[in-house]
């Protein structure tokens, strides 16, 4: 059976909310050039962006998620811890 597209993305992220589950992603962005002012884009906000995601879903219906990140350029370095 043919499923529309938006069907098929929300049985993906119902299925990523499977208990048992270990899901985990990393994202890092680089650029020369970074946004002074940022819009809805993907763009860099400094020279280096990098976060980091682990998440599991137990059996007992209980989600952990972890997620830190850290960035790099204008002449600071900084990290986080929410995804911001």
């Amino acid at each position: 059976m043919d499923l529309p597209s938006y069907v098929r993305l929300a049985v993906m992220r119902v299925k990523a909310k499977i208990p048992g589950e270990f899901r985990a992603s990393v994202r890092i962005q680089v650029t020369n050039n970074p946004a002074i002012v940022r819009g809805f884009a993907a763009t860099a906000r400094n020279d280096l962006d990098a976060d980091a995601i682990a998440e599991y879903n137990s059996d007992s219906g209980t989600t952990v998620h972890i997620q830190g990140g850290c960035g790099k350029g204008n002449g600071e370095n900084y990290a986080h811890l929410d995804g911001s």
